[in-house]
């Protein structure tokens, strides 16, 4: 006899050794973000990066190599699309 619960495991979930992995390439990254380069402050840019690695690791990546660069280079893309200057524009009208 099957008992139904009515809980349904999402399919892209994070065991524990992933979470680790994906915790430790977060705190590598942010040792190696160049606070004094960065446009964003800190606390935004560790949002910024915490959710790059979680997505990727979401969605299969378990290199925090990969994790880290990947974090890196997608803040220097909103940086160089000028993403990080309109919020500072849109911040000073409030």
């Amino acid at each position: 006899m099957t008992i139904k619960t009515g809980f349904k495991a999402p399919g892209n979930t994070l065991g524990p050794d992933d979470l680790r992995m994906a915790a430790d390439a977060f705190e590598a990254t942010l040792r190696v973000l160049d606070d004094s380069t960065c446009r964003y402050p800190a606390n935004t840019a560790r949002l910024l990066i915490g959710r790059y690695i979680i997505e990727r690791a979401l969605a299969g990546e378990r290199d925090p190599a990969k994790l880290g660069e990947g974090a890196l280079a997608c803040l220097e893309l909103l940086d160089s699309a000028g993403i990080a200057s309109f919020r500072d524009r849109t911040s000073a009208l409030h």
